[in-house]
């Protein structure tokens, strides 16, 4: 189970996630969606959420983290 969902940006605009919320059990889930006609999101996607998370500027945030993607 999930709280406080929603879209989270640094405060000088450099660090945009689609989806933060906090996890119920303890630490939080990160989201990327995207749209696109052409191509499949790969697992580049996946790697630039990782690097996303990896700059938050608070280290609790990453403890525990899951990280999911919707296309």
């Amino acid at each position: 189970a999930l709280s406080g969902a929603g879209r989270w940006w640094s405060r000088d605009g450099g660090l945009e996630l689609d989806i933060v919320a906090r996890r119920l059990t303890g630490g939080y889930l990160f989201g990327e969606c995207k749209w696109s006609a052409r191509r499949p999101v790969g697992t580049d996607v996946y790697a630039q959420l990782l690097a996303k998370v990896a700059r938050l500027p608070d280290e609790r945030w990453r403890r525990d983290a899951e990280h999911v993607l919707f296309s």
